[in-house]
């Protein structure tokens, strides 16, 4: 009986001194040390608000584009959007400021962002017209998708280190209707002088030089073949418009 009790313990003994046993047992205690850390660093992650805020903390210029409104007058029926600023920057003279402003005047906006910023990439715009809306482009749904897409061109913009400071953004978002239209007539016509007197220098120095025959003759026929193309701009547009009237006209009168 003594050398069976003592065979029972020398076996119990060795299952305690197993290595294979002891390996099992670091691995599960490593995997429960691992566990912990996860969850630990998971945690301090979660709960560490500077990781939340800093963006916000560090943007100075909110833009928001809402409340699609549709206008009709005696020439046209258009939508306006209103566009809300918050800001602290110096440059502006308030913190808030509340416009209405057209699709136009966001197309403006964007080519003169690309005139003076040639070197940087300026967010798109939604088109003009989309095939599902083209019939009625002052239904609820289109007029609403366009809304969300131009929050999102003025919001990318306001993120924009260089871009958000230009002097043309700032009248967008900040200017009256009639000072709104007063800028952009007055720029315009500016430009437009600006553009012509340097056609007509550019011009004057091209014919002071002495030319092959061959370049004034492609000249003339770039010239004509422009000439061209904007008359087939120009009926396009009425067809446009006329088509434009027969829908209405057929959706006024349809059953």
């Amino acid at each position: 009986m003594s050398s069976e009790k003592e065979e029972v313990v020398e076996n119990t003994n060795l299952l305690d001194s197993d290595p294979l046993t002891q390996v099992d047992d670091e691995k599960s205690d490593l995997f429960d040390d691992d566990e912990g850390l996860v969850k630990s660093t998971t945690t301090e992650e979660a709960t560490d608000p500077g990781s939340m805020t800093n963006e916000l903390d560090s943007r100075d210029l909110f833009i928001t584009v809402s409340n699609p409104e549709k206008h009709i007058t005696t020439m046209e029926t258009y939508i306006t959007y209103k566009i809300t600023t918050k800001t602290t920057r110096s440059i502006f003279d308030n913190s808030e400021y509340s416009v209405q402003r057209r699709y136009q005047d966001f197309v403006w906006l964007r080519n003169k962002l690309e005139e003076k910023h040639e070197t940087h990439l300026i967010p798109p715009l939604p088109s003009k017209f989309i095939m599902k809306g083209m019939l009625d482009r002052f239904n609820r749904q289109f007029t609403q998708t366009r809304c969300r897409a131009l929050h999102n061109f003025l919001d990318r913009i306001s993120r924009h280190s260089v871009i958000s400071f230009d002097e043309n953004l700032q009248v967008f978002l900040t200017a009256k209707a009639y000072e709104f239209t007063a800028f952009r007539k007055q720029s315009e016509s500016f430009m437009s002088r600006v553009g012509g007197s340097v056609k007509s220098i550019s011009t004057a120095a091209v014919r002071l030089k002495d030319r092959d025959p061959e370049f004034d003759e492609v000249l003339n026929q770039v010239t004509q073949f422009g000439e061209k193309i904007g008359v087939l701009e120009r009926v396009a547009e009425r067809l446009h418009a006329e088509k434009k009237e027969f829908v209405a006209e057929l959706k006024e009168f349809s059953p």
